[in-house]
């Protein structure tokens, strides 16, 4: 169903009507949840995501904010190594956002979602805390180490 799918799918069944907080299962992001929750709550924004400082974005591709802290742009994945911030993999979303999402097929949260959402507004929430995306084996292993956890597939 992909990623904006079952999350609809899920919402239709268990949240109708109420905010959503999601977050991707392969990575993991250090911020305050609470701290993200007050700023989507203050600023009135039908959707937020939080965003992570790395030191190369190439992997990932970049995130562009305008000074009011809005979401310009989403760049895709480049050669050039350069910092800045990425997709952290935590959302919020109210029930507006949540309701446009088409649950009965395959929809791409990253793809069409949360482009879609830059002409509606789209809040970032900054963080510089730990960020590990366990996508490629170097990660996962990686992950295991700093974290002392086994990761199993």
């Amino acid at each position: 169903m992909g990623t904006a799918g079952a999350l609809g799918l899920a919402y239709s069944r268990y949240a109708l009507g109420e905010r959503v907080l999601a977050m991707n299962g392969d990575s993991i992001l250090q911020l305050s949840l609470a701290s993200m929750w007050n700023l989507h709550a203050a600023r009135g924004a039908e959707a937020s995501i939080a965003l992570a400082c790395v030191p190369d974005t190439s992997r990932y591709g970049s995130v562009g904010v305008n000074e009011e802290g809005w979401v310009t742009s989403f760049s895709e994945k480049s050669t050039g190594r350069k910092p800045g911030f990425i997709n952290g993999g935590v959302y919020l979303f109210e029930p507006s956002v949540m309701d446009r999402v088409v649950k009965d097929r395959s929809i791409s949260l990253e793809r069409q979602v949360l482009p879609a959402q830059l002409t509606r507004g789209l809040l970032a929430f900054k963080s510089a805390g730990y960020f590990i995306d366990i996508g490629i084996p170097q990660d996962l292993a990686r992950a295991q180490s700093e974290l002392g956890v086994v990761v199993g597939l």
